[in-house]
């Protein structure tokens, strides 16, 4: 309940402050010409060690977005460590092989849909190392350690609580990862809500001292929480149901109005 409260406020303040400097950040903003294939290389900042990619779920075109992000990276740097860490796969555990990609398990225990499967076997095949961010097996425990109602944490994992604990949990994953590799990029692939400036307690806050750069993928339409959404988007987006919409945030003071560095929306 605390929790709620508090990002309701954060919300009507963030809409109020949009308000007030909307001719501000629109200056500040980068809106791309609608496109049907994006350079996302030259978006990428090259000082960038966590490049974070919130996606929102279960939708065919925005996963071929993020698959395009991490393949064209991969393609235009041949030579470097590029991992992927991401929620729709179990974590590898203490004492266990290190399988790399599970065996059709997602959160919850669900079956992994191939859609989802499929992108990230062919990133592996791409010479991208992918590795589970979910701990499946350790849900409960964490469930436990913050004293939830919900044992088995099978409603509380979506609840603000089960976010920020679960972030917490990918956090210490993400950070032993990019310690051990220094020289390498790690691109993490979650939903909106772990990778926002906009929410509380996100994935970009915890690893803050690490540089980072955070790219949300959503639907037009469907981005109700982002005060300047109705001006993002250009007639030739609008019009054309094939085209990608493409907004570069050229001023980290708005970071946390709009969510993200860069918003690339598609239809649904």
């Amino acid at each position: 309940e605390t929790r709620i409260q508090a990002s309701k406020r954060l919300f009507k303040a963030r809409v109020q402050w949009y308000q007030q400097e909307r001719t501000q950040v629109l200056a500040g903003l980068e809106i791309y010409p609608a496109a049907h294939k994006v350079d996302y290389v030259s978006l990428i900042d090259p000082s960038a060690k966590i490049i974070f990619l919130g996606e929102r779920h279960y939708v065919g075109n925005i996963r071929k977005q993020i698959e395009q992000v991490v393949l064209q990276y991969r393609k235009a740097h041949p030579r470097k460590k590029v991992y992927l860490l991401t929620e729709f796969l179990e974590m590898n555990y203490p004492n266990e092989p290190n399988y790399g990609l599970y065996q059709g398990v997602m959160f919850k225990g669900k079956k992994m849909s191939w859609s989802y499967a499929s992108v990230l076997f062919r990133l592996r095949q791409n010479g991208v190392s992918v590795f589970g961010l979910e701990p499946l097996r350790g849900l409960k425990d964490l469930a436990q350690k913050m004293r939830l109602p919900d044992p088995n944490f099978s409603r509380s994992s979506l609840s603000l609580i089960g976010q920020y604990i679960r972030n917490k949990s990918w956090m210490d994953t993400i950070r032993r990862v990019a310690l051990q590799n220094p020289d390498a990029v790690i691109f993490v692939y979650t939903g909106l809500g772990h990778s926002s400036y906009k929410y509380l307690e996100s994935l970009p806050f915890m690893l803050k001292d690490f540089s980072s750069q955070v790219f949300l993928f959503d639907i037009v339409g469907d981005d109700t929480l982002n005060p300047a959404f109705a001006d993002l988007f250009k007639e030739d987006f609008l019009s054309d149901k094939q085209s990608i919409s493409v907004t570069k945030l050229n001023n980290t003071k708005y970071r946390r109005l709009l969510g993200a560095d860069v918003l690339v929306y598609v239809h649904p």
